[in-house]
């Protein structure tokens, strides 16, 4: 078994660094260069390249607030069953997000990361009718880890999704 693990070990490492097994950097949210969001309520942020995106969904948010017909703010200690969030490493991750059209084959997710710990607040400002609603998405002191083994935990200080429309339906 030693020899066998003995040759598992560096091939293993040889696959990290030459990247076939996806990683997220450090800082990887400075990447997130396009933010957008829809619904009641998802939230997202991609890199240049549509490789490595955040999401973040909650639902019936928008709905709540425009119900009250107050500003309303929900915060969500991670992980919550209420709140969809994670890091995704893959190709055209964003297709389909807020949209019901998908071109092409549509997202291909080669790994996630869950939270392990943070917070997520969201703030939303209905609107005068419920399509026009804005909201923040707010991600602090958050670790993530791989949902399969393998990789280190990334860490996330501050990531704010700030001013996007919500409330509309994709399509």
């Amino acid at each position: 078994m030693r020899p066998l693990l003995a040759c598992l070990v560096p091939a293993l490492a040889l696959l990290v660094s030459t990247g076939c097994i996806p990683s997220v950097p450090e800082g990887f949210e400075d990447e997130l260069t396009t933010v957008s969001g829809c619904g009641d309520a998802t939230f997202f942020g991609v890199n240049d390249d549509d490789t490595l995106m955040l999401l973040v969904r909650a639902t019936g948010l928008v709905k709540d607030a425009f119900d009250r017909g107050a500003d309303s703010e929900y915060v969500f200690d991670l992980p919550d069953v209420d709140l969809r969030l994670s890091v995704q490493v893959g190709q055209d991750l964003s297709t389909g997000t807020c949209t019901d059209v998908i071109d092409g084959d549509g997202p291909i997710t080669q790994a996630t990361w869950v939270p392990q710990s943070g917070t997520v607040t969201i703030r939303v400002r209905p609107g005068a009718t419920y399509d026009a609603s804005r909201a923040d998405m707010i991600l602090t002191d958050a670790t993530f880890v791989r949902e399969t083994s393998g990789g280190s935990a990334v860490t996330v200080d501050r990531f704010e999704i700030l001013d996007l429309p919500v409330g509309w339906f994709p399509g």
